[in-house]
């Protein structure tokens, strides 16, 4: 887990470099939607991974998932909150990072526990298919 982790956050690294330059030519809410689908598709792909290689290749997907969240959730806060209030903002989608972080891996171990690894990417994948689409049908339109 410890290469894949790092291979995870490496795959990020161009994402976040290059962020001021995207937000250039995207808008906030798309690139959230971006990334609630690239981690519907790394989740996917770590279900159907047959084995390490692959495992370690669908961490590429990082890229335009979590890197994609980390900065683009900071300017979706500024684009929609009063600038009195965007602090306020990003201290809710850090309390949502950490409680998901907290939960789901509570969750997955338990699940892990219960009834195996495959049930708990299954699960996984499932959860992270709900949220792609619940950013997809909810999140606001930003002028920029």
């Amino acid at each position: 887990m410890g290469t894949a982790s790092a291979i995870a956050a490496i795959c990020e690294l161009p994402t976040l470099f290059l962020f001021g330059y995207i937000i250039r030519k995207f808008r906030c809410d798309l690139l959230l939607k971006t990334a609630g689908i690239f981690f519907t598709i790394k989740a996917l792909g770590t279900l159907l991974a047959p084995g390490i290689p692959v495992f370690y290749g669908v961490q590429i997907f990082q890229m335009l998932g979590w890197g994609l969240m980390t900065a683009a959730s900071v300017y979706y806060v500024n684009a929609l909150m009063e600038p009195e209030d965007a602090i306020k903002g990003q201290a809710y989608f850090t309390m949502a990072y950490t409680l998901g972080s907290v939960l789901g891996s509570f969750l997955g171990g338990t699940l892990i526990d219960l009834a195996g690894v495959h049930a708990m990417l299954l699960f996984s994948t499932v959860s992270a298919f709900i949220g792609a689409l619940i950013v997809l049908i909810f999140a606001e339109r930003t002028s920029k």
